[in-house]
């Protein structure tokens, strides 16, 4: 079973945010991996559904969680568990923790090598603003653009804005 990567760190505004996911997001779609990005959840008003799923996740693989994530508390309480070492700490084996200063960037050869750890974890902790997966990205170009292209709400809003300024 692979894990499952889960990442939060609350960063800047959408442009960090959209960095992130994106690269978080290929990287994903490249190793067939399931995906919930804690820290992109807010922004998912702005883009299309994706197989009935919000922009911030890509769970393939996890019907549980998908489920699991339409009550409405769930995803405050995974927010706040993921920021607290303690409880994070009675996972044990199951969970690998990746952290990254705001400076520091985490890539996808420490990823892939992740992936690989023994014992091989559950879920895969992402606590890193600054990702970087250039050959997931490059190769899964198309699906990303796609998949993070505004909805036409988001569109129509910022065309009316423009319209606006002089």
């Amino acid at each position: 079973m692979k894990p499952c990567l889960i990442l939060k760190r609350d960063y800047g505004q959408l442009g960090n945010r959209l960095h992130t996911h994106a690269n978080a997001l290929a990287f994903a779609i490249e190793h067939d991996l399931d995906l919930l990005n804690l820290s992109f959840s807010g922004q998912t008003k702005h883009f299309a559904r994706h197989n009935g799923q919000t922009a911030d996740r890509h769970l393939p693989h996890a019907p549980f969680l998908r489920l699991l994530l339409r009550l409405p508390k769930t995803l405050p309480l995974l927010q706040r568990l993921a920021l607290s070492d303690r409880h994070l700490a009675k996972l044990g084996g199951k969970l690998l923790v990746l952290e990254r200063n705001d400076d520091q960037t985490l890539d996808e050869t420490e990823l892939e090598h992740a992936l690989h750890h023994s014992p091989r974890p559950r879920f895969l902790l992402l606590r890193t603003w600054n990702l970087r997966c250039p050959q997931a990205l490059e190769e899964h170009a198309p699906e990303i653009r796609r998949r993070l292209t505004p909805n036409q709400a988001t569109l129509d809003s910022v065309c009316k804005l423009r319209a606006s300024l002089p």
